[in-house]
Parts: structure tokens; sequence; C-alpha cells
């Protein structure tokens, strides 16, 4: 809800309006059931948890202009790191 929250304010990626949806249709070309896995992993433990300066070329292409969200609210829970 959240993520939607910043998507309908325009925060993300420039202000692209539609910009998860428009990443869900992207990571269904590439296979089924890769949304998790291969962007919102990306999002919210790269995106959100990372300053830009820190992160590498291809998450910047794949992710787009996202905010860095401090505070450790994206960082990856135990079990998430267990089971990637």
């Amino acid at each position: 809800m959240f993520i939607y929250f910043l998507q309908e304010k325009r925060f993300l990626d420039n202000g692209k309006p539609r910009y998860l949806q428009s990443k869900l249709a992207d990571s269904k070309e590439g296979g089924k059931d890769l949304y998790f896995k291969k962007f919102l992993w990306k999002l919210f433990f790269v995106g959100f948890a990372k300053p830009e300066n820190e992160r590498d070329a291809e998450d910047k292409k794949l992710l787009g202009d996202i905010p860095y969200l401090n505070g450790g609210l994206f960082l990856p829970h135990r079990i998430e790191i267990l089971q990637r």
C-alpha cells in the first residue's frame, strides 16, 4: 500500500504514472512469477534501502529514479534472505 501511495504521489521514476503496473508487465515478458524475485526485491532492498551512489548500473536501469528511504524499513528480514 505504501509503494502504491508513492506511485500515486509521483515519487517513483520521475513521476512515471503506473510505474508498478509497467514493471509487472515487464516481468511477465521475462517469464512466470518473476515480479517479486526480479523486481520487487530490488525495489525494496536496493532502491529504497541504498543511496543512489551505492546502486550498480544494472539496478539503476531496472528501477529508474527511486528515492532512498533511509531508516531500516527496507532491509531484508532473515527469512527473506534464506528464501532467496
